[in-house]
């Protein structure tokens, strides 16, 4: 590890810290530092742009104030309230994590790295991030774009977790991850790093050997399977919407949505068939992709009127449930008349 961390350590530290006075991005979240906020922003922030993220955050704190308040709330309301955020498990662990912070913690988010990997869904980086922003720690947070730097300033394929907290300077964790993050973010990018504008040129050793662009080095990609999927978006004489709801395990668990089914050979009269419901006045939509973390949709959507067994809810109701990212896409192109 010696030989990882750059003998100018401290020349990196002095430096990157005054950049990041002057450049620091003006970031909804980091304007309250309470650990309860602190923890669901690092939670929302996985997996989500930053600049996305704070509408969400401000009216998911303000329906759910406090721990308490999110473990004692219906899973469904917290998952309507995270709608539009995607990729929900991350909304029912923080659900669990604030029940665990009520029943373990007093009500109160934990201030130990330890204390806090020990919530569900919470891993290494929302641990130190948690631990650094709100409580003030010298801890290590380190997400893609810090990864990235540091493996950079390092000249390491990939960061080691040891060399990333070495780097941490005394009593200025919390401004050292921000700095690291907005560095990589706004200068150290992926693919066309700026070297030429970074306050570590000189320091750094992949710019220094011209590996700037390669480091660290990208794991391959994972394919995802396509997977054909018919969805049918229907409707009663009265206007209502026909939703189901999905199994509490697998893919979208929970959620409400359209009627679907996998399956190259699927149309929208078999599924009418296998659900037990009548259609009139079906019409095709334009299909579409839904990526999803280890598969993608390929949707087939179709329109129709009819009557069945499915759970019948008003246009002006459906913002109550917590509904299926799919589905919401019909949604909108039924209301701007995009059919055919």
């Amino acid at each position: 590890m010696a030989r990882a961390v750059p003998e100018q350590l401290a020349e990196i530290q002095r430096r990157l810290l005054a950049w990041f006075e002057g450049h620091a991005r003006d970031l909804p979240f980091r304007h309250d530092r309470s650990p309860y906020r602190v923890l669901v922003a690092e939670v929302m922030l996985q997996q989500t742009q930053a600049a996305t993220v704070g509408p969400y955050l401000d009216r998911f704190c303000a329906r759910f104030p406090t721990p308490a308040a999110l473990a004692a709330a219906p899973l469904q309301e917290v998952l309507a309230q995270w709608q539009g955020l995607g990729y929900y498990r991350r909304a029912r662990y923080l659900h669990a994590a604030a029940v665990r912070i009520v029943r373990e913690h007093g009500g109160s988010v934990p201030c130990a790295p330890a204390d806090l990997r020990r919530l569900p869904g919470v891993g290494p980086y929302v641990a130190a991030a948690v631990a650094s922003f709100a409580f003030g720690r010298d801890e290590a947070a380190v997400d893609a774009n810090a990864r990235r730097v540091l493996s950079r300033v390092a000249g390491m394929p990939d960061l080691d977790d040891k060399v990333a907290r070495a780097f941490v300077p005394l009593g200025r964790g919390p401004a050292w991850n921000e700095a690291v993050m907005d560095l990589g973010a706004l200068i150290c990018l992926p693919r066309t790093p700026r070297c030429a504008h970074c306050p570590l040129l000189g320091v750094c050793r992949a710019q220094a050997s011209g590996r700037a662009a390669e480091l660290p080095l990208r794991r391959p990609r994972r394919v995802r399977p396509s997977v054909p999927v018919l969805l049918l978006a229907i409707r009663d004489a009265s206007g209502r919407f026909g939703l189901e709801r999905r199994p509490e395990t697998g893919l979208l668990a929970g959620m409400w949505g359209f009627p679907t089914v996998e399956g190259a050979d699927a149309g929208p009269l078999a599924l009418a068939a296998d659900r037990g419901l009548h259609l009139r006045a079906v019409e095709a939509m334009e299909p579409f992709r839904h990526v999803f973390t280890h598969r993608v949709w390929e949707v087939r959507p179709f329109t129709a009127e009819g009557d069945g067994p499915l759970h019948w809810v008003a246009p002006a109701e459906l913002q109550d449930l917590p509904l299926a990212g799919p589905s919401v896409r019909v949604l909108r192109r039924l209301a701007a008349g995009a059919l055919g």
